[in-house]
């Protein structure tokens, strides 16, 4: 991945796909590569590979319910969802 980011900014797809991994775990990936001071992410409202925010619900309460959706190019939604834990 640092390699492929030396020559230019890319997207999480773009990175992952020589892995044949998941946007997950190629977010994740990311970000500990952010963690570890190896990279500095942007992130922007509309991804390059065109994922959006379609909503997001969220309860800030300890045991509060969120859920957002995320709207990829081809008009999937994509959900997570969860409770709020005591330490936020």
């Amino acid at each position: 991945m640092l390699r492929s980011l030396s020559d230019g900014e890319r997207n999480i797809g773009e990175l992952a796909a020589p892995f044949a991994m998941s946007f997950a775990a190629a977010s994740k990936h990311v970000r500990v590569l952010e963690n570890a001071g190896l990279l500095q992410r942007r992130v922007e409202g509309r991804s390059p590979d065109g994922f959006t925010l379609a909503f997001h619900e969220i309860d800030l309460q300890p045991g509060g319910k969120w859920r957002i959706g995320m709207r990829a190019a081809d008009g999937e939604l994509h959900v997570s969802a969860g409770l709020m834990s005591a330490n936020g």
